[in-house]
């Protein structure tokens, strides 16, 4: 037993979750991922159901279906979790943080196919931030800025191959924002005045992107999602083996 724990009230659990039942009350039991540490603010694992959080995290979620194979996103599905009052969630302009996850992607059916965005703002005010998988390569969208298109620069090329990738995007104390893929540094970029705040429009989305993000339907993202973690700690400035992160 001490590859489980006892899920926090934050978890919500899936179809199939492993539990015991008191009478009335079921209590959920999960593999506790070893990647979650004191700087995990918010981590969602399909193998466990796990969703863990300071505090209590509603979910919503229209048309993802949940297995050990991963969330699965399907072009006309979406799944949000409410973020309203988790300070914590909020980085500011400078402070560190990491984004990584593990996914795959299907071949692209929309335009701007968004990951993962942190609200519905339509006109992209400050500190709107969209992830998005666009043209065959990861790239945020993310205001203020001059040039807000930021990508891997064509190291992405892998729609459809079935293969679960790691991706990941951090912002260290030199203000350099940089992006992975597979532990290979694909892009960086100074960070003048970008603002990451998960609680702006209180939430965390996935699988689609602002309402008037290009257009409603072609901001749907395709594929499956196996992990999803949010850090407050710069995890990787420079490359890295990524191949048991998660695993």
């Amino acid at each position: 037993m001490s590859n489980i724990y006892l899920a926090p009230s934050a978890a919500v659990p899936v179809a199939g979750t492993p539990g015991i039942r008191f009478g009335n009350i079921f209590v959920p039991l999960y593999r506790k991922p070893k990647f979650s540490d004191k700087h995990t603010r918010f981590l969602i694992d399909a193998r466990s159901g796990l969703q863990e959080l300071i505090g209590n995290l509603l979910l919503y979620n229209n048309g993802v279906t949940v297995s050990d194979d991963g969330f699965e996103f399907n072009g006309s599905s979406l799944c949000s979790f409410n973020t309203n009052g988790h300070n914590e969630l909020d980085f500011g302009e400078s402070g560190e943080f990491t984004i990584d996850m593990r996914l795959t992607n299907a071949n692209q059916i929309h335009t701007y196919n968004t990951i993962l965005t942190n609200g519905d703002s339509g006109n992209f005010p400050d500190g709107n931030f969209n992830f998005r998988y666009q043209w065959h390569e990861y790239g945020l969208f993310w205001n203020p800025g001059g040039d807000p298109w930021f990508t891997t620069g064509g190291y992405a090329a892998h729609a459809g191959d079935e293969v679960f990738h790691h991706l990941a995007i951090t912002r260290a104390s030199d203000g350099y924002v940089r992006l992975f893929v597979d532990g290979r540094l694909t892009n960086s970029v100074g960070n003048s005045g970008h603002v990451l705040n998960f609680t702006a429009w209180n939430m965390v989305k996935f699988g689609k992107g602002g309402i008037n993000d290009g257009n409603a339907e072609s901001s749907y993202w395709t594929g499956r999602l196996k992990w999803a973690r949010i850090s407050d700690i710069c995890r990787w400035t420079g490359d890295f083996d990524s191949t048991q992160i998660g695993e």
